[in-house]
C-alpha cells in the first residue's frame, strides 16, 4: 500500500514538472516574439519601406508593319519613319 502510493506521488511529480517546463517553455517564447515585435520582422515583412516618389511607366515605342508586297512595305516604312521623327 505505501510503495503504491509512493509510485503515484511519485507520477503525479514527474507530470506536474513536465507541466511545468512546458508553461515556461511558453512564456519564455511569448517574451522573445513579444520583445523582437512577433516573427513578421525575422520574414521581412514589417521592416522600414522605401517612400515611393512617382511611377515610371515603361511603354515601348515603334512600329509593326506587315505587308506582302515589298514596295507597300518600303512605302509605309517610309511614312511612319517620317512621322515619328518629326516628333
Amino acid at each position: 500500500m505505501i510503495q503504491s502510493r509512493w509510485n503515484e506521488l511519485q507520477s503525479k511529480a514527474i507530470k506536474q514538472d513536465r507541466w511545468n517546463n512546458r508553461e515556461a517553455d511558453r512564456q519564455a517564447e511569448k517574451a522573445f516574439l513579444e520583445e523582437h515585435k512577433g516573427p513578421g520582422k525575422f520574414s521581412g515583412k514589417y521592416g522600414p519601406q522605401p517612400t515611393q516618389t512617382g511611377l515610371v511607366w515603361r511603354m515601348p515605342w515603334g512600329c509593326w508593319l506587315e505587308y506582302n508586297d515589298d514596295l507597300l512595305l518600303l512605302e509605309a516604312r517610309n511614312a511612319a519613319t517620317k512621322e515619328f521623327s518629326e516628333d
